[in-house]
């Protein structure tokens, strides 16, 4: 299982093609370009959707705690975390989707592949 996969499946808990039926059971519309199937991992909006995912789950302060663990300033301070990392952790330069999203595969336990 590559590191799509895992997000796909074991972290949006989303069935990926061709395991899906004809009509989308998460829109519910026909030849969905949202859901699954399509994803790419290299968008705000999956990155997003992992980061809801995780907050859902009660897992938010973990994964802050994993991400800047071994970081050093400005990616992390002494008791709150710096302005720049919320801005590299949410992407606002608008780069860097991809890279998050692998990262929440690795904190899940899925980075291989």
């Amino acid at each position: 299982m590559n590191w799509q996969q895992f997000l796909t499946e074991k972290v949006l808990h989303e069935k990926l093609w061709p395991n899906k039926p004809e009509r989308c059971v998460n829109c519910r519309g026909l030849d969905c370009d949202d859901c699954a199937d399509n994803r790419t991992f290299d968008t705000r909006d999956d990155m997003m959707d992992l980061y809801e995912t995780i907050k859902k789950a009660g897992k938010w302060r973990n994964f802050l705690n994993w991400v800047f663990n071994d970081l050093e300033e400005p990616y992390r301070g002494d008791s709150y975390y710096s302005t720049a990392s919320i801005a590299w952790l949410f992407c606002l330069s608008g780069e860097g989707y991809e890279d998050r999203c692998k990262m929440v595969a690795e904190f899940g336990g899925g980075g291989q592949g």
